[in-house]
């Protein structure tokens, strides 16, 4: 916008000289003046004023620094730590991950190898159960140990179950061979009969 204006007043200025020049030249042309070569030679024009003189090219605005320069320039980090330091942090992971490992070879010397119970520490047992539980066994040996030994009730009740099917078997064929007197025994407590294994009949 500053440029338009400015190329305006100049083309206004150059149309305002050149009517100024044809009236001199047409009042000269009128008069008969026989000056013109000493009017060529001095310009009796006055000079142009301010405002007709050309302007000056506009300079380009530029930023400059306020008064006083810029502030100093923040470049270091001002955030707030939250939490522990980074050596606490450390230290308690480490303690974690060592507790970590300690039981781990704990479990695993445990299950391999027989460990002694802690000094002053003394377990009451059957004579019978220690002897078995001290022998050289692991922890995985006693576990197997014991499993089989909580399984004794359900196999003694499957042997009795089989027991008691043979022994009412063996009564009935004695009943059909001996008729009424079948007792072989001369007491009146239960003997526990013996099985063998027979082979079949021959026709």
């Amino acid at each position: 916008f500053r440029r338009t204006s400015l190329q305006i007043n100049r083309r206004s200025d150059e149309h305002r000289r050149r009517r100024q020049r044809r009236r001199r030249q047409r009042a000269r042309e009128t008069r008969g003046d026989t000056t013109r070569t000493a009017c060529r030679a001095i310009d009796h024009r006055p000079p142009p004023r301010p405002s007709e003189r050309e302007p000056k090219p506009p300079s380009m605005a530029q930023d400059m620094p306020p008064k006083g320069g810029y502030e100093p320039v923040q470049y270091k980090r001002n955030l707030p730590a939250k939490g522990f330091r980074p050596g606490i942090l450390l230290l308690g992971m480490g303690a974690v991950m060592g507790y970590g490992w300690y039981k781990l070879v704990h479990g695993i010397r445990e299950a391999k190898y027989v460990l002694r119970p802690p000094l002053g520490r003394t377990v009451r047992r059957e004579p019978w159960v220690r002897s078995m539980l001290t022998a050289n066994a692991s922890e995985l040996a006693r576990e197997k140990m014991w499993a089989r030994i909580h399984l004794i009730p359900l196999l003694q009740a499957e042997e009795d179950r089989d027991q008691v099917r043979r022994y009412w078997a063996d009564q009935k064929r004695e009943k059909e061979l001996l008729g009424d007197n079948t007792k072989v025994y001369n007491n009146d407590r239960f003997v526990r009969p013996t099985f063998a294994v027979a082979p079949a009949p021959s026709k």
